[in-house]
């Protein structure tokens, strides 16, 4: 909604209104957002480590991967942090991808990966095939190509 609210400049309680005053669908049976799949919410362990104080900010990145993780249910990912030293992103956390993956983008620039660009635009990017998406540079495809399954780089 916000997005929305932005792309036509109009006022966010514009659309919030919109959406609240939608009506239902017909029918008392009928599910509103069929293919969504409730599900409980999530433990999140991160913040109990956050608010003890107990948790360094290592321990604190681990949680949140491993809780992200869980919530999209998988077994691998990374967490990648701005690197405001040299600029783009640095691998800060990883589970389940192999060495010859993390080393290869321990390191991200400002373009050549999905991950760069979303930070860069400070939006979501989507890739569909990974072999024809002009936004991975070509080293990039090919570390990428041999570590299947994996969100970002």
């Amino acid at each position: 909604m916000q997005r929305a609210s932005q792309l036509h400049n109009v006022k966010l309680r514009t659309p919030a209104g919109v959406l609240v005053a939608a009506p239902r669908p017909d029918g008392s049976d009928a599910l509103w957002f069929p293919r969504r799949v409730r599900e409980a919410e999530p433990e999140l362990t991160f913040t109990q480590a956050h608010r003890s104080g107990s948790g360094s900010r290592s321990a604190v990145l681990k949680a949140v991967l491993r809780s992200t993780l869980t919530v999209v249910g998988t077994d691998m990912g990374n967490m990648q942090v701005t690197d405001r030293a040299r600029g783009g992103l640095s691998i800060e956390q990883h589970t389940g991808l192999t060495a010859d993956f993390v080393d290869f983008f321990s390191h991200v620039g400002e373009d050549g990966t999905s991950c760069a660009q979303a930070a860069r635009d400070v939006a979501q990017v989507t890739v569909h095939d990974v072999e024809s998406d002009p936004v991975f540079s070509e080293p990039a495809r090919l570390a990428r190509a041999a570590e299947p399954a994996t969100a970002c780089p």
